[in-house]
């Protein structure tokens, strides 16, 4: 039996050095899958080179690896991996490199499958310390007797056992951490023992708390009451694994989003149902609706309108907590608006605008599909309600278009200009009385565009000045109290500027200079307004007003003036009006300039007077002493020019001399001439035509005559009298 012993044991010398000094095939480089590094030998078979330590316990090294048969765990391929304390070896390995396991110390034994038929030096078994491999004490192979795995255990005084070695259970997993259930539900816990290859794989299972969760043998858990417990699963050898359970509450109650809503025949939406508390565990709801031909709801809350009219749609609990909706549906739209229909905006100016349905019909804002036909000149976001909300992104035009849920669109036409590079107020300072009002305007840099909706003007001091937008490009200002601020407009890109205001005393006072002037019929004159001392009015806001248009009309001039027009014999006010209503006067008094404005007695009485004052200016003029005007000698030439209408003559119609008319009214006169004239409008022009006649002239300037006169008739016939009394 020694002898055998013997002649085994150089029997497995010889095997072993064949082992050790057999030829190592070609390898190529080196590729990763998983937590292995392998080659390709030429054979197409794979050598696994490296294990990459994840911390596992148990390692189960794959039969195949990148689609190739794994047939080689290389030198030190495993080498000073201490984390597993199990290694399965699949049967497709023939061959273990020397240093393969070296240095696992969590291993005390392994199983080396009858296939391999060369294991290398020091591959099981040891550890490396002080440049020396350290056999560990105890280590076991189990494997098939006569094959490599007894050869390497008698060879290096391990202990050898026939058969696989007894696995004992090395952890245990649950396929829950945590679970949550609602009161009353179950769920079973599945529990799997590793490695897989362990001999008893039986748990038993505890709960922490059974009031809020039991377990049963199998692992099914029961929710029992509002609260936490941890179930465990142990294996016959101790390992463990939990799993959290958190019981939670059963619903109280629904709430719909939203508790009434308006569509559009053939219109959807989806109603969200909220299930309280907000811990429930089950919070599913089923749908309902009390009248399908109006509107009906899916199992997700999807509401359809079939018909105008309303229903009620019901949401209900797995507990029967119902909660409701009232859906009203209205006709669908035949047609669709944007407001505005036309937009210019600046480079990077924002912009809302809205759509409005044909009336009477309704689409509901949700389901409202805002676009733009190019985003490089403008982007839409749809905003709140029926809103969108508009950003410009580049020069040019662009369409921004609105698409109801049944296909209905418009259009709002978008163009984009540069954005201002500077902007300004018109005026840049501005005057005004405490309690006035003034409108401003802004104006941006030439080509740009900020568009008025997006203008924000602030005033620097709201004591003085307060500030509101207006119309366009314009703000209303109110001065409301003495001092100075400015009022400043900031545009959509940051661009300012500012119009200084400086506030005075309102008036108490105002008069209007001069304060009477006397006028002839179409003739014109400048009237200005005149505050007290200190104070002021703005001139933009100064009021001016005639009483008579047919008499004089006013027309607001440059500053503080007024234009009047005589259009019209008689005496009207023209009146100014402040802003805190503080008014004055100027009377004005219209004479007739000619014989078309003339209408009266008293208007062929002034022309008669004109021709008079002319007269006197020429006599004066040559040194002349001038001449009374007689009321006497002018009626007297009034009847003369009524005769020269009938009869143009110094010869009156009833064949007398014209010196005749004298004696009718009462006048002795020692000397006398008369000039006619006929076809004339107006005095000035009259009197030019006589004195460009030596007759007529040498009548005009005779130093004799002491009394003067002057008739007049509609039909343009002229006479002067004069006389010596």
């Amino acid at each position: 039996m020694g002898k055998l012993n013997k002649i085994t044991s150089a029997l497995l010398s010889v095997i072993m050095v064949i082992g050790i000094f057999s030829a190592i095939p070609f390898v190529a480089s080196a590729a990763t899958s998983g937590s292995y590094e392998y080659s390709v030998n030429s054979d197409n078979t794979a050598k696994i080179t490296k294990y990459i330590d994840n911390g596992s316990k148990t390692v189960t090294i794959p039969s195949s690896i990148g689609g190739y048969v794994a047939t080689e765990i290389g030198s030190q391929a495993f080498e000073n991996c201490s984390s597993f304390n199990s290694v399965t070896i699949p049967s497709s390995i023939t061959n273990i490199g020397e240093f393969a396991f070296r240095g696992c110390t969590g291993l005390t034994s392994v199983t080396i499958p009858s296939t391999v038929t060369q294991i290398g030096n020091y591959a099981f078994g040891y550890i490396y310390s002080n440049n020396y491999s350290v056999k560990i004490d105890g280590f076991t192979v189990y494997g098939t007797k006569g094959t490599a795995a007894e050869i390497y255990a008698y060879s290096n005084g391990f202990n050898f056992v026939e058969g696989v070695a007894a696995v004992d259970p090395t952890e245990v997993k649950l396929n829950q951490s945590s679970l949550t259930l609602g009161v009353g539900d179950s769920y079973i816990l599945v529990s799997t023992v590793l490695p897989s290859d362990a001999n008893n794989k039986i748990c038993t299972w505890y709960t922490s708390n059974s009031s809020v969760a039991t377990v049963g043998s199998t692992g099914k858990v029961t929710a029992k009451a509002v609260g936490t417990a941890v179930i465990t699963a142990k294996t016959v050898n101790g390992k463990t694994a939990t799993c959290k359970v958190t019981v939670k509450p059963a619903p109280t109650g629904v709430k719909i989003s939203p508790t009434a809503l308006t569509l559009g025949k053939g219109e959807s939406y989806v109603l969200k149902s909220t299930v309280s508390p907000t811990d429930a565990k089950n919070k599913t709801c089923t749908w309902s609706t009390n009248n399908s031909s109006i509107a009906i709801v899916s199992s997700t809350g999807k509401v359809t309108a079939k018909a105008v009219g309303t229903a009620v749609i019901t949401a209900k609990t797995v507990n029967g907590k119902t909660a409701t909706c009232k859906v009203t549906v209205k006709p669908a739209p035949t047609s669709v608006k944007t407001s505005p229909t036309a937009l210019t905006l600046g480079k990077g100016e924002s912009y809302t605008i809205k759509e409005s349905t044909s009336s009477g019909s309704y689409a509901n804002n949700a389901n409202l599909k805002w676009t733009s036909t190019n985003t490089n000149v403008v982007t839409v976001k749809k905003g709140s309600g029926n809103a969108a909300v508009l950003k410009a992104t580049g020069q040019g035009t662009a369409n921004v278009k609105i698409t109801l849920y049944n296909g209905k669109t418009a259009t709002c036409k978008v163009t984009v200009k540069p954005a201002p590079t500077s902007v300004k107020i018109n005026p840049t300072s501005l005057t005004l009385g405490k309690g006035e009002g003034y409108t401003i305007s802004a104006s941006t840099s030439s080509g740009s565009y900020a568009n008025n909706a997006n203008i924000k003007w602030t005033s620097t001091n709201t004591k003085v000045v307060t500030v509101k937008k207006g119309s366009g490009n314009k703000a209303e200002l109110k001065a409301v109290g003495k001092g100075t601020a400015n009022v400043k407009i900031t545009l959509y890109n940051g661009k300012t500027a500012t119009c200084k205001v400086t506030v005075k005393p309102a008036p108490t006072s105002v008069k209007v200079s001069p304060s009477s002037v006397t006028l002839d019929v179409g003739k014109s004159y400048t009237v200005s307004e005149i505050t007290n001392s200190g104070s002021y009015a703005n001139a933009a806001n100064l009021k001016w007003t005639s009483t008579n248009t047919k008499v004089v009309t006013v027309k607001k001039g440059s500053g503080n003036k007024a234009v009047l027009k005589a259009v019209g014999t008689g005496t009207a006010n023209v009146k100014i009006t402040l802003f805190n209503g503080k008014t004055a006067t100027c009377k004005v008094t219209v004479n007739c300039s000619d014989i078309n404005s003339a209408k009266t007695e008293k208007d062929y009485y002034t022309l008669s007077y004109k021709v008079y004052e002319i007269v006197n200016q020429e006599r004066i003029k040559a040194g002349v002493k001038p001449l009374r005007f007689n009321d006497k000698v002018n009626k007297a030439a009034m009847k003369r020019a009524k005769e020269c209408h009938k009869y143009f003559s110094h010869t009156r119609p009833n064949g007398k001399d014209c010196f005749t008319v004298f004696s009718e009214f009462g006048i002795k006169q020692s000397y006398a001439g008369e000039n006619i004239a006929l076809g004339y409008s107006a005095p000035k022009y009259v009197m030019e035509g006589w004195m460009q006649s030596k007759g007529h002239r040498d009548n005009i300037l005779n130093p004799v005559f002491t009394d003067f006169g002057c008739g007049v008739c509609s039909t343009g016939e002229w006479t002067q009298l004069f006389c010596r009394i």
